[in-house]
């Protein structure tokens, strides 16, 4: 993986962080997963407090 940054083989290595795919994907990567945290977090909450009620 110690190969000099070549144009297609820097690409091809880190498909991610290729200049293809700067400030895309990982981008929306990071919304989805703060997403899904939230709703996590919320579904926690809701059954913290129906145990609570009862």
């Amino acid at each position: 993986m110690n190969t000099p940054p070549q144009e297609d083989g820097d690409q091809s290595q880190d498909s991610n962080h290729g200049p293809a795919y700067q400030g895309t994907k990982p981008k929306a990567d990071r919304y989805l997963l703060a997403g899904t945290i939230v709703h996590i977090r919320q579904e926690a909450f809701l059954i913290l407090m129906e145990d609570i009620n009862n």
